[in-house]
Parts: C-alpha cells; sequence; structure tokens
C-alpha cells in the first residue's frame, strides 16, 4: 500500500483501487510477474522480469504507459538477469482490453507497491500515448523503447 499522503488523495485512491480488474485478472499482471511484483526467475531461464525496483516500470512515464498498451518482447537486463526470448513469451498488449483508467490504475499499482514511489500516472498522461500509438501492431523491442522512441 502506497504512503498515506497518497491515500489520502481522493482521485488516486480511486485509481489504486481501480486496479483490480488489470492486475489481478487472469492472463494479466499477476500471472506472470506475480503477486510479489517480483516476476517469474526459475533458475537459469528468467522467465519473467521483475516490477520491483525496475527502471523499466519507474523510469519514463511513456514507455511504461507503451509496454502496457501494446507489449513488449525481446531481451532486457534486470538486476543482472538476462530476461526474454527464447525463454519467455512476449508481454501482451492490452491497448485492446483496458480502457485508459484501467491502465492508469494497473501502473499506479505497479509504481507505488512493493516499496516502489513514483509519480501518479492519469488518464491524460495515458490518452496521449494510446493515440500518439494508436497504428501499431507490433510488439514494442527493449532497444526501440530505450531509445526514447516516442511515436507508433
Amino acid at each position: 500500500m502506497p504512503e498515506d499522503k497518497k491515500m489520502r488523495d481522493t482521485k488516486f485512491k480511486n485509481s489504486y483501487e481501480l486496479r483490480q480488474k488489470p492486475c489481478f485478472k487472469d492472463g494479466s499482471c499477476q500471472t506472470c510477474h506475480c503477486e510479489t511484483g517480483k516476476g517469474l526467475p526459475q533458475g537459469d531461464l528468467n522467465i519473467y522480469p521483475p516490477l520491483v525496483d525496475s527502471d523499466w516500470t519507474t523510469g519514463d512515464k511513456e514507455r511504461t504507459i507503451k509496454i502496457v498498451l501494446h507489449g513488449m518482447h525481446g531481451k532486457i537486463v534486470r538486476n543482472g538477469k538476462t530476461y526474454g526470448p527464447p525463454t519467455t513469451s512476449p508481454m501482451i498488449p492490452y491497448a485492446g482490453l483496458y480502457s485508459d483508467a484501467e491502465v492508469a490504475a494497473a501502473l499506479n499499482f505497479v509504481l507505488n507497491t512493493w516499496g516502489s514511489k513514483a509519480d501518479e500516472i492519469t488518464v491524460a498522461d495515458v490518452k496521449p500515448v494510446r493515440a500518439a500509438t494508436k497504428v501499431r501492431k507490433l510488439f514494442w523491442k527493449p532497444e526501440d523503447l530505450s531509445k526514447g522512441e516516442i511515436t507508433a
């Protein structure tokens, strides 16, 4: 649970609580990244990366939104472990499954749980990213997102 100060903000609290559908529904965040946000390392396979203490989640808001909307597939290194093909499936896209409010809620949960603290992501943050990338049909590649690419 985030710090009390954030939870006193009714808008933030409502967004945080809206997370139930995108974070805990079967096939969503919890399935791969686990209830703890620590992902699913499996010996040397490192199946799904952690969300805890991840610059991929707490870094650039726009990049984080893009990953949720359009998914991602490729190799990334987290805490000295490599995640990606051939041992992992892609992060699936949620643009067609969740509203802007649900995307923001899921990200607020991820960004403010397990000891993480980040600025709030709002519908106003999600909406322009969704609009700018609406024609995108492919998963993002980590190297595209690490270059700060902002178009579809």
